[in-house]
This record gives structure tokens, sequence and C-alpha cells, in this order.
């Protein structure tokens, strides 16, 4: 499990039960799974007063590149299309 993985279940675990405990919860049970050295903000969501406030900020902050015209599903679809 990497970094990527484990924020999406942080997120997984704030939208569908919506609490500090389910995160504190979920992130006791991702330290197991990621490598020593990733294990940072796991510990920041444990010992925090307000994980789901931390999570929000933390999440903000993550950049999400942007796809180029020639990658994603839509640019598959299109290279089918045009084979055809």
């Amino acid at each position: 499990m990497n970094m990527i993985d484990a924020t999406i279940c942080l997120l997984l675990a704030a939208k569908i039960h919506g609490t500090d405990q389910a995160l504190r919860d979920t992130a006791k049970s991702l330290i197991k799974k990621l490598p020593r050295g990733s294990r940072g903000m796991m510990f920041a969501i444990i010992n925090s007063k307000k994980p789901m406030v931390l999570l929000s900020r933390v999440v903000e902050d993550v950049s999400v590149p942007e796809l180029s015209p020639g990658t994603g599903a839509d640019a598959s679809a299109r290279a089918q299309g045009s084979a055809n």
C-alpha cells in the first residue's frame, strides 16, 4: 500500500462515516500497512483533536495533475472509434 491508497481510504472513511473516531480507526488500521517512512500523516490524524479538519487541510494542499488530451479513458475511446 502507498500513500495515495491510504489517503483514498481516509477520504472514503470521512465521506461514509463522517466522524473523527472513524478517521482515527481507519488511520490506525492503515499504519500497519504503510512503510515506516510514510506513517507520519497517519500519526498526525490519530493524535489530532479534529482529524476531519486536518484531513480537509491536507487534501486542499494536494496538487492534482491535469490529463493531457492524449491520455485517459476519453482518448482510448477515441482511438478505438478511429480504428473501426
